[in-house]
């Protein structure tokens, strides 16, 4: 036998939390116990008014009685000719000598040892021997030569009572079952959004992340929880779309990069060996392209520098006019047609260095990918500055345009130098425009040119629109 088995079966047993309702039965439950103990505590304050009632109007008959008729001493004669007394009555006269006259017409009297004199009604039971064992009110009052004892039969009391409980039993379990009906109806209505909220949630664990909980207000407290829901699935969402982008990017980075380095590193390796295996006898050339390489790989890796500091980079801020900022930049490019227009200075709060290499980054690319003339306009607004760059080249396709701030992005397939750099200039440029809270636009067309504009605020705090 398995000796973990066996030890296991050695342990005692542990006890288990018994398994909980579903909350509709829960509520459904509760609702049915207050209303069930607000019954019981009704139905028992009603029995207790009534007996109340019904013993007062007794025992007041009873005081009636025992100071009235009960005592004319002709009520007793065999002979008598005065009116009789209703038969629910028991009536005795009890005489000094201890002798003593008795008038019941009823098979049943009360047990009169428990009678106590003068003293206020009270009830006893029937006396030994009696039909009917039903309970009685009685009253004894004493005179100078006699005790009279009047009692009277709570049988019709007690019966109305029990009338009273039964009706009282059989309505309540009606209304019970009723208000159970109807609390049921209303809380499945009332609990339907949250088991939409666990249904989406079913639904999103099993891969489903476009369901959204439906809700038709926000007043309630499941409305608001679907709300926040909402909310929550949204974000959570978004971040899982920017997780993957960013995995989808960096896994593009690292193949362009590990390409874009491969090319000079096999062109290097390759003159290395030809000139080590004496296929080349000019050292000169070989030296020449190596160095040539070896710049390429230098400019590809001060391109990844510079983007690795744009994204997480420090800004020095200050005051700046970028009107004047574009024409120190734009006097470099003596040889080349650059054309600046402005209204004035346009003050903005940025890193000017920064914007500076925005601007070149802007120009070069132009001048790579474009055609003279190139034209650089500065507008100024209340809360914004726009910086743009405009050339008369080719222009690009939509596709292009799409992709054309993505690092190691070349509109050539064939990934040629002679189409261009690196192909990370206007990354670069995005991630510095991003870092002053502004964002960049191309508005291009196949034969009509570029246009790359730069929206910066004004002001650090505020972000572009």
């Amino acid at each position: 036998m398995d000796s973990s088995h066996t030890a296991e079966e050695k342990q005692p047993r542990r006890w288990r939390r018994p398994q909980r309702l579903p909350l509709r039965v829960s509520v459904v439950l509760i609702v049915v116990a207050i209303m069930g103990v607000g019954m019981v505590a009704s139905a028992t304050a009603v029995n207790s008014i009534m007996r109340s009632f019904a013993y007062n109007e007794v025992d007041g008959q009873l005081v009636g009685a025992a100071s009235g008729w009960a005592r004319n001493s002709e009520l007793y004669a065999k002979k008598s000719t005065q009116p009789r007394p209703p038969s629910s009555f028991y009536v005795e006269q009890i005489f000094s000598d201890g002798t003593s006259v008795r008038y019941n017409d009823s098979n049943s009297s009360p047990d009169l040892s428990m009678v106590r004199i003068d003293e206020g009604p009270f009830t006893v039971g029937a006396s030994p021997g009696s039909a009917d064992q039903s309970k009685w009110r009685v009253v004894a009052i004493s005179d100078n030569r006699s005790v009279t004892v009047v009692a009277r039969s709570v049988a019709d009391e007690e019966r109305l009572l029990r009338n009273l409980r039964t009706a009282q039993w059989g309505i309540g379990l009606m209304v019970l079952a009723i208000a159970a009906g109807i609390a049921a109806v209303v809380v499945h209505r009332s609990l339907q959004p949250l088991r939409n909220v666990a249904d989406t949630a079913e639904a999103i664990t099993s891969g489903d992340l476009d369901r959204r909980v439906r809700y038709t207000s926000q007043s309630t407290e499941v409305g608001k929880v679907g709300a926040a829901m909402n909310t929550m699935l949204e974000q959570l969402q978004s971040s899982l779309t920017t997780a993957r982008d960013k995995e989808e990017q960096m896994r593009r980075f690292v193949g362009d990069a590990s390409h874009e380095l491969r090319t000079p590193l096999t062109s290097v390796r390759g003159y290395a060996e030809l000139y080590q295996s004496g296929a080349m006898d000019d050292p000169d050339r070989v030296v020449a392209k190596i160095r040539e390489e070896a710049d390429r790989m230098s400019e590809l890796v001060e391109g990844l520098l510079a983007l690795a500091r744009a994204e997480g980079m420090t800004l020095n801020l200050r005051e700046t006019d970028l009107t004047e900022l574009s024409q120190r930049v734009i006097a470099d490019y003596r040889e080349a047609d650059i054309t600046l227009q402005s209204d004035g200075p346009a003050m903005a709060t940025v890193d000017a260095d920064k914007i500076r290499q925005v601007l070149v980054n802007l120009l070069n690319n132009a001048l790579a990918h474009g055609a003279e003339p190139i034209t650089v306009q500065v507008q100024a607004t209340a809360e914004h500055v726009n910086l743009s760059v405009a050339d008369c080249g080719p222009g690009m396709n939509e596709r292009d345009a799409q992709h054309v701030f993505e690092r190691f992005y070349r509109a050539d397939s064939s990934r040629s130098r002679a189409s261009g750099g690196s192909g990370l200039g206007l990354a670069i440029v995005s991630s510095l425009v991003d870092a002053h809270h502004g964002h960049i636009s191309l508005h291009t067309a196949e034969g009509r040119g570029a246009v790359f504009t730069v929206c910066l605020p004004c002001s650090p705090d505020e972000p572009a629109a």
